[in-house]
């Protein structure tokens, strides 16, 4: 289900998740969902949209990259 929310001057669409039946689930669907209105946003945005998604998927990789290369587990504490 698709919500409008109002960020500044600029109304945007956002995917909201239903129905997930599991926590994996519904993380995996929000990471789906995220990168889908990233992508019909910044595609909305463009003036030639054809050209535009080898780009927009090139900065989308070179995120999710980045977010995974600085990701650091937390530690499992003995003393709790």
């Amino acid at each position: 289900m698709n919500k409008f929310i109002t960020i500044g001057d600029e109304k945007v669409s956002v995917t909201e998740i239903e129905n997930a039946k599991s926590i994996p689930e519904l993380l995996q669907s929000r990471v789906q969902y995220a990168i889908l209105d990233q992508l019909n946003h910044l595609l909305s945005q463009s003036d030639n949209p054809d050209d535009s998604l080898k780009k927009i998927k090139d900065s989308l990789v070179l995120d999710i990259s980045k977010i995974i290369d600085t990701f650091t587990p937390p530690k499992n504490s003995d003393d709790n």
